[in-house]
Protein backbone atom coordinates (compact mmCIF):
# COMPACT_ATOMS: atom_id res chain seq x y z
CA UNK A 1 0.00 0.00 0.00
CA UNK A 2 3.26 2.16 0.35
CA UNK A 3 4.08 1.70 -2.91
CA UNK A 4 0.47 2.18 -3.71
CA UNK A 5 0.81 5.96 -2.33
CA UNK A 6 3.84 6.89 -3.98
CA UNK A 7 2.56 6.24 -7.13
CA UNK A 8 -0.44 8.21 -6.82
CA UNK A 9 1.42 10.73 -5.37
CA UNK A 10 3.55 10.73 -8.77
CA UNK A 11 0.37 10.46 -10.75
CA UNK A 12 -0.74 13.58 -9.05
CA UNK A 13 1.95 15.46 -9.83
CA UNK A 14 2.74 14.32 -13.69
CA UNK A 15 -0.59 15.84 -14.15
CA UNK A 16 0.13 18.84 -12.54
CA UNK A 17 2.74 19.34 -14.38
CA UNK A 18 1.75 18.13 -17.91
CA UNK A 19 -0.51 21.48 -18.97
CA UNK A 20 2.58 23.54 -17.95
CA UNK A 21 4.95 21.53 -20.02
CA UNK A 22 2.46 21.70 -22.99
CA UNK A 23 2.10 25.43 -22.53
CA UNK A 24 5.74 25.51 -22.26
CA UNK A 25 6.27 23.39 -25.54
CA UNK A 26 3.52 24.96 -27.54
CA UNK A 27 5.01 28.43 -26.39
CA UNK A 28 8.62 27.17 -27.69
CA UNK A 29 7.49 26.00 -30.99
CA UNK A 30 6.47 29.16 -32.52
CA UNK A 31 7.73 31.76 -34.17
CA UNK A 32 4.64 33.93 -33.27
CA UNK A 33 5.27 33.78 -29.77
CA UNK A 34 8.96 35.34 -30.10
CA UNK A 35 8.68 38.10 -28.17
CA UNK A 36 5.78 37.17 -25.46
CA UNK A 37 8.21 33.69 -24.54
CA UNK A 38 10.79 36.32 -24.44
CA UNK A 39 9.06 37.85 -21.01
CA UNK A 40 6.95 35.14 -19.90
CA UNK A 41 8.59 33.01 -17.46
CA UNK A 42 6.47 30.68 -15.82
CA UNK A 43 2.66 29.77 -16.26
CA UNK A 44 0.83 32.12 -13.65
CA UNK A 45 -1.84 35.04 -14.03
CA UNK A 46 -0.27 38.31 -14.79
CA UNK A 47 -0.60 40.90 -12.32
CA UNK A 48 -1.90 43.47 -14.95
CA UNK A 49 -5.00 41.83 -15.34
CA UNK A 50 -6.06 42.67 -12.02
CA UNK A 51 -4.75 46.38 -12.28
CA UNK A 52 -6.61 47.29 -15.38
CA UNK A 53 -10.03 47.81 -14.91
CA UNK A 54 -11.01 48.89 -18.52
CA UNK A 55 -10.45 45.37 -20.74
CA UNK A 56 -9.22 48.07 -23.52
CA UNK A 57 -6.32 48.38 -21.19
CA UNK A 58 -6.15 44.81 -20.87
CA UNK A 59 -6.75 43.76 -24.43
CA UNK A 60 -3.66 46.21 -25.72
CA UNK A 61 -1.39 44.88 -22.88
CA UNK A 62 -2.19 41.02 -23.37
CA UNK A 63 -1.96 41.32 -27.39
CA UNK A 64 1.32 43.53 -27.66
CA UNK A 65 2.62 40.55 -25.13
CA UNK A 66 1.57 37.87 -27.00
CA UNK A 67 2.27 39.45 -30.73
CA UNK A 68 -1.10 39.76 -31.93
CA UNK A 69 -1.68 43.53 -31.74
CA UNK A 70 -3.14 44.18 -34.75
CA UNK A 71 -0.16 45.32 -36.59
CA UNK A 72 -0.07 44.74 -40.04
CA UNK A 73 2.80 42.41 -39.54
CA UNK A 74 0.66 40.25 -37.55
CA UNK A 75 -2.02 41.06 -39.60
CA UNK A 76 -0.60 39.55 -42.40
CA UNK A 77 1.49 37.14 -40.91
CA UNK A 78 1.03 34.76 -43.49
CA UNK A 79 0.29 36.46 -46.67
CA UNK A 80 2.95 35.70 -49.53
CA UNK A 81 5.30 38.59 -50.13
CA UNK A 82 5.62 41.67 -48.10
CA UNK A 83 3.27 44.46 -49.06
CA UNK A 84 1.03 43.94 -47.12
CA UNK A 85 3.11 44.21 -43.71
CA UNK A 86 3.96 47.33 -44.38
CA UNK A 87 3.47 50.82 -42.51
CA UNK A 88 0.47 52.88 -44.40
CA UNK A 89 2.23 55.94 -43.43
CA UNK A 90 5.94 54.63 -44.35
CA UNK A 91 5.75 52.54 -47.34
CA UNK A 92 9.42 51.54 -46.82
CA UNK A 93 8.83 50.13 -43.32
CA UNK A 94 7.18 47.01 -41.94
CA UNK A 95 4.62 48.08 -39.33
CA UNK A 96 6.15 46.20 -36.58
CA UNK A 97 5.98 46.65 -32.85
CA UNK A 98 9.40 48.29 -32.68
CA UNK A 99 8.07 50.59 -35.44
CA UNK A 100 5.17 51.30 -33.91
CA UNK A 101 6.11 52.07 -30.75
CA UNK A 102 9.55 53.73 -31.55
CA UNK A 103 9.69 55.23 -35.38
CA UNK A 104 6.07 55.70 -36.88
CA UNK A 105 6.00 59.61 -37.41
CA UNK A 106 1.93 58.92 -36.79
CA UNK A 107 1.90 58.67 -33.38
CA UNK A 108 4.87 61.18 -32.24
CA UNK A 109 2.54 63.46 -29.62
CA UNK A 110 1.41 60.52 -27.97
CA UNK A 111 4.73 58.96 -28.51
CA UNK A 112 5.94 62.09 -26.43
CA UNK A 113 3.25 62.00 -24.29
CA UNK A 114 3.59 58.24 -22.72
CA UNK A 115 6.85 56.55 -24.27
CA UNK A 116 9.46 58.91 -24.86
CA UNK A 117 9.87 59.56 -20.56
CA UNK A 118 10.09 55.47 -20.44
CA UNK A 119 11.54 55.02 -23.24
CA UNK A 120 14.74 53.29 -22.16
CA UNK A 121 12.72 50.80 -20.06
CA UNK A 122 9.70 49.71 -22.39
CA UNK A 123 12.56 49.35 -25.18
CA UNK A 124 13.95 46.59 -23.41
CA UNK A 125 10.32 44.85 -22.03
CA UNK A 126 10.75 42.09 -24.21
CA UNK A 127 14.47 40.89 -22.21
CA UNK A 128 13.46 42.43 -18.97
CA UNK A 129 10.94 40.22 -17.41
CA UNK A 130 10.84 42.46 -14.29
CA UNK A 131 9.39 45.12 -16.29
CA UNK A 132 6.19 43.40 -17.05
CA UNK A 133 5.45 43.89 -13.26
CA UNK A 134 6.00 47.34 -13.03
CA UNK A 135 2.20 49.16 -13.25
CA UNK A 136 3.45 52.49 -13.92
CA UNK A 137 5.41 51.49 -16.96
CA UNK A 138 2.86 49.15 -18.05
CA UNK A 139 -0.14 51.92 -17.71
CA UNK A 140 2.15 54.36 -19.95
CA UNK A 141 2.21 51.52 -22.09
CA UNK A 142 -1.32 50.24 -22.40
CA UNK A 143 -2.35 53.96 -22.71
CA UNK A 144 -0.10 54.30 -25.80
CA UNK A 145 -1.23 51.39 -27.34
CA UNK A 146 -4.87 52.07 -26.86
CA UNK A 147 -4.73 55.81 -28.13
CA UNK A 148 -2.02 55.08 -30.82
CA UNK A 149 -4.11 51.94 -32.15
CA UNK A 150 -7.94 54.49 -32.26
CA UNK A 151 -5.42 57.04 -33.90
CA UNK A 152 -4.23 54.19 -36.91
CA UNK A 153 -7.72 53.19 -37.13
CA UNK A 154 -9.24 56.64 -37.54
CA UNK A 155 -6.32 57.14 -39.76
CA UNK A 156 -7.04 54.41 -42.22
CA UNK A 157 -10.75 54.96 -42.15
CA UNK A 158 -10.23 58.75 -43.02
CA UNK A 159 -7.74 57.38 -46.37
CA UNK A 160 -10.75 55.29 -47.22
CA UNK A 161 -13.29 57.53 -47.19
CA UNK A 162 -11.22 60.00 -49.17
Amino acid sequence: TKTNKTQNKQKNKNKKTKPTQGWHGALCASERYDSYRSSKIMFAPERYIDYFSHVAFRQAITQFRAGMFPLNVNIHRYDNGNSRKMCFCCPDCFEDEHHFLFVCPLYTSLRDMYITPNKHDIANIHTQHNLWLDMTLLKALANFLVFALNLRKRTIRNEWIN
